[in-house]
């Protein structure tokens, strides 16, 4: 039986590591809410209580997804969310100021 000492993973352009046992339901779930509320409120011109909740659902999803290993980019992929708008989720825990 060989060792392993010495083996390493690499992933390519820095990308972690699939996330094991991360239930990404909740988050398409929200996305897909989120996607049909923009388009409600773009035919009203109103932001809805339910869209702003939305919304919060959302960067709560996006930080435990972080927490537990996400990275940006399977992030991105999943939500449509850019980059940019991530990294604010991250960093202050909002999509935007409010």
């Amino acid at each position: 039986m060989s060792s392993m000492s010495g083996w390493q993973f690499s992933f390519e352009d820095g990308h972690k590591p699939p996330v094991l046992g991360l239930d990404w339901t909740p988050i398409d779930t929200v996305v897909q809410r989120l996607a049909l509320l923009q388009v409600q409120a773009r035919g009203t011109g109103e932001v809805t209580a339910e869209l702003q909740s939305c919304v919060a659902q959302l960067e709560r999803l996006i930080v435990l997804a972080l927490e537990r290993g996400a990275s940006l980019g399977q992030l991105g992929e999943r939500t449509r969310v850019s980059q940019q708008d991530l990294a604010r989720v991250r960093d202050t825990g909002r999509l935007y100021e409010r």
